[in-house]
């Protein structure tokens, strides 16, 4: 053990709302980040939390964003060029909970952060999705895959001319980039996309929303809501082997407490497919 963090489990902080005060620490949820000097926690209602790499001390925790309307947070976030990207979400009126997909609000997108210091650096409105390099910033959103010039958008210049091409693509999931080929993660669809000239290279189907992409060892991996993944190379495969595992219910099948409980919650909510915890 080089280092361990134990004391931010309940800190008597200030709270979103304003004027209001508890008992409250850093809840990690989502993927950690690092760079050279930081580790990021993401902590899902608010920016992340950011530790010395070397120490393990807190650099900074926001438990309280600058203002009523500054909604960050979530479980996604990247770094790059010195930025922390997280998620930003917009201010509106309490409502009844949805069946089905929440669709995107156009004040929804992307916050970067200065990483040393956590001053924030620019709002992204309408952008969802995105992956760097030390020149370009890729995004998604708002119907359109963007690919802008990093210097000129972290220095605050217009989005407009900062863009470097722009192509459309409908619903995007996921977004990553292997070599010079950017990878976008649709619903139904998975699209490669030529990330210098921003031109399709191909796009394939699969079933679901690809919310999830790998590329390693010359192959891309999806991974969809629906429980498949699919793995695509660099040659045409006639007849793609397609393997499941099998299912053993000989341990259910003479348990009649299981059965009931079963029937029940088929009766309950008028499911025959998916997934149960």
């Amino acid at each position: 053990v080089v280092w361990k963090q134990e004391s931010v489990g309940a800190e008597y902080r200030k709270q979103p709302h304003p004027g209001s005060f508890s008992m409250i620490g850093v809840a990690p949820q989502g993927y950690l980040v690092a760079d050279a000097d930081h580790l990021f926690v993401p902590t899902g209602r608010n920016a992340a939390a950011a530790y010395d790499r070397s120490t393990g001390k807190e650099a900074y925790y926001h438990s309280a964003p600058y203002g009523w309307g500054d909604r960050w947070g979530g479980t996604w976030c990247f770094q790059a060029n010195g930025l922390f990207f997280g998620w930003r979400t917009h201010l509106g009126p309490d409502i009844d909970a949805l069946k089905g997909e929440y669709q995107p609000d156009p004040q929804d997108g992307l916050v970067a952060f200065e990483a040393d210091t956590s001053k924030l650096k620019r709002d992204f409105l309408g952008k969802l999705y995105a992956v760097a390099t030390k020149d370009t910033l890729y995004a998604w959103g708002s119907g359109k895959v963007t690919a802008y010039d990093f210097a000129q958008w972290a220095t605050g210049a217009p989005v407009a001319k900062c863009v470097k091409w722009e192509v459309d693509h409908p619903r995007a999931y996921s977004l990553i980039l292997a070599g010079n080929t950017l990878f976008v993660g649709g619903d139904s669809t998975v699209t490669a996309i030529d990330a210098v000239q921003g031109k399709a290279l191909w796009q394939a189907a699969v079933t679901g929303q690809a919310r999830s992409l790998a590329a390693a060892d010359g192959r891309l991996l999806v991974s969809t809501t629906d429980g498949r993944i699919a793995c695509f190379g660099p040659r045409q495969v006639a007849g793609a082997p397609t393997l499941q595992q099998a299912v053993d219910a000989a341990g259910f099948e003479t348990n009649a407490r299981a059965a009931t409980l079963a029937e029940r919650l088929l009766a309950q909510t008028e499911k025959r497919q998916g997934y149960c915890l």
